[in-house]
């Protein structure tokens, strides 16, 4: 390799859709994230809220919300300075550096297969070495992934194809429109004004428990990762699915941005993929479980209900919600 390209780490340079720092969101692990810079900081704190506020944060603001704080503690009678970050004090995972290069790949691999337009734009420097003199490691990734790129790969061994080419034969809108009505129904029951890609997850949640000891949630996650890391060889129909669905919940809420609108429509297409691959159909699920766990929905303006009467009204049980094959 005798031309080399420096890969910056500002905008506005003709490589800088190259770095991590670019801006070229991408879904993973069911959110969206502004950048690869985002979610490879964002994974050293992953399981808490500061992850979700690393997700959340404007590239001006990146740097100074990820500066340590220290403190004092005492360990077998010996004071060790620990270092700590965010309002809630929390601290980096020990094993960062064990999986540091696996998040990176991953975020590179997502960002590239879900902005088509890098694609022929990196295949187009094979036979220039890439170096990154900031994040050594993403240069790395991004040759290996040239080299992926540069190999006829069929569409099959993707396992999309396979995955969803037999949805309707098995019922698939039947689980919709189960999956939605349940969707509905945790809405009403936490009282709020608007739907949130949170009450999905539990709706998902929900129905996967009354299919125990059946598919799980990991199986719905996996689906998730292998359609983020793939898209780019999806095939048509699966992304038409993914409009038809964000167009039904768009219909339920119109007040859903677009980031929120795809990873609910991803989850939704995860758990379809979990029908097809398990065969199954799913009933509605009426006995609703909710999670005791943090759920930023549960902040969201409550609607304004003016006695018992009128609360009761507000809620619609999901077996009377029915997804036609026409909506497809």
């Amino acid at each position: 390799m005798s031309v080399c390209i420096t890969i910056p780490s500002t905008t506005g340079d003709k490589y800088s859709w190259l770095s991590v720092y670019s801006h070229h969101p991408f879904v993973l692990d069911s959110v969206v994230w502004p950048s690869v810079l985002h979610y490879i900081i964002a994974k050293r704190f992953e399981g808490t809220l500061f992850e979700e506020d690393i997700r959340k944060c404007t590239f001006a603001l990146l740097k100074t919300i990820v500066q340590p704080r220290y403190i004092i503690e005492e360990v077998d009678g010996m004071l060790h300075k620990v270092a700590v970050y965010g309002k809630q004090k929390v601290r980096a995972r020990s094993d960062w550096g064990d999986v540091y290069s696996t998040y990176l790949k991953d975020a590179i691999y997502a960002k590239f297969s879900q902005n088509k337009h890098l694609i022929p734009k990196l295949v187009q420097t094979d036979g220039m070495q890439l170096i990154d003199r900031y994040i050594p490691d993403n240069a790395v990734c991004l040759e290996q992934l040239r080299t992926e790129l540069a190999k006829p790969v069929a569409k099959k061994d993707i396992g999309v194809e396979q995955l969803y080419s037999n949805l309707k034969s098995i019922g698939a809108n039947y689980s919709l429109g189960s999956l939605l009505g349940t969707f509905k129904h945790i809405k009403s029951i936490e009282g709020v004004d608007r739907y949130h890609p949170e009450m999905m997850e539990d709706a998902i949640q929900n129905i996967l428990w009354a299919s125990s000891p059946g598919p799980n949630m990991d199986d719905v996650i996996g689906f998730t990762k292998l359609i983020s890391k793939g898209w780019s060889a999806v095939p048509p129909y699966v992304e038409e699915l993914v409009k038809n669905i964000k167009s039904t919940i768009h219909d339920m809420d119109a007040g859903m941005g677009n980031d929120e609108l795809f990873r609910t429509a991803l989850l939704v297409l995860s758990f379809l993929g979990v029908t097809a691959k398990f065969q199954v159909i799913y009933p509605i699920k009426k006995d609703i479980k909710l999670p005791p766990k943090y759920r930023s929905y549960r902040s969201m303006p409550k609607k304004r209900i003016t006695n018992s009467t009128s609360q009761k009204s507000k809620v619609y049980p999901p077996s009377k919600i029915t997804i036609t094959s026409d909506d497809w």
